[in-house]
């Protein structure tokens, strides 16, 4: 849905066309974000099963708690659940244990 891209060693974030204008777009930012400010020292594609899958999750905790605040800001409120992140946000709810 999303990918981080290395130029000159800055970060550019790419997403996929058919998510570009929902609600999906807040996340996967989000989540590409949480890649660039999380792993910082990995610039490319990790194919290691257990790195890959670690990445992953810290990528996907990061973007759910910016979209917890991005809720407060919008609502002036916190979520009661995590699908009303989902509802407002597009937030992938399998994606997240």
């Amino acid at each position: 849905m999303g990918q981080t891209v290395y130029y000159n060693n800055s970060p550019y974030i790419f997403l996929n066309e058919d998510i570009r204008d929902t609600p999906q777009c807040f996340f996967t930012y989000a989540h590409e974000l949480g890649h660039i400010i999380l792993q910082p020292e990995i610039t490319g594609y990790q194919t290691g099963r257990l790195s890959h899958g670690v990445c992953e999750y810290q990528a996907n905790q990061f973007a759910t708690g910016l979209m917890g605040l991005l809720y407060v800001e919008d609502n002036g409120y916190g979520p009661e659940s995590y699908y009303d992140l989902v509802h407002q946000y597009g937030s992938p709810v399998d994606m997240l244990d």
